[in-house]
């Protein structure tokens, strides 16, 4: 059975980031004071999450414009 690099690259960085090892790869795109949102959940991830930037389909956008849209911050934590 072979393992393709993407899923041997996921799973490298699945454990490093679970062992508290890797944050994340940080997004030279993202604006300061925007927070990411994940578009097919609705929830909104701040800098610094581990899921900002990542959780796709997603983009940036300011916090209100994010709340005014109806999404909702993860686990209820302000960016602020």
């Amino acid at each position: 059975m072979a393992i393709s690099v993407s899923t041997l690259r996921n799973m490298l960085l699945g454990l490093l980031m679970f062992c508290g090892l890797f944050a994340g790869i940080p997004d030279t795109q993202a604006a300061d004071g925007k927070i990411w949102v994940n578009t097919k959940s609705g929830v909104h991830h701040c800098p610094g999450n581990r899921y900002y930037g990542a959780k796709k389909p997603g983009r940036y956008m300011s916090e209100t414009d994010a709340k005014n849209g109806g999404n909702r911050p993860a686990y209820g934590a302000k960016c602020n």
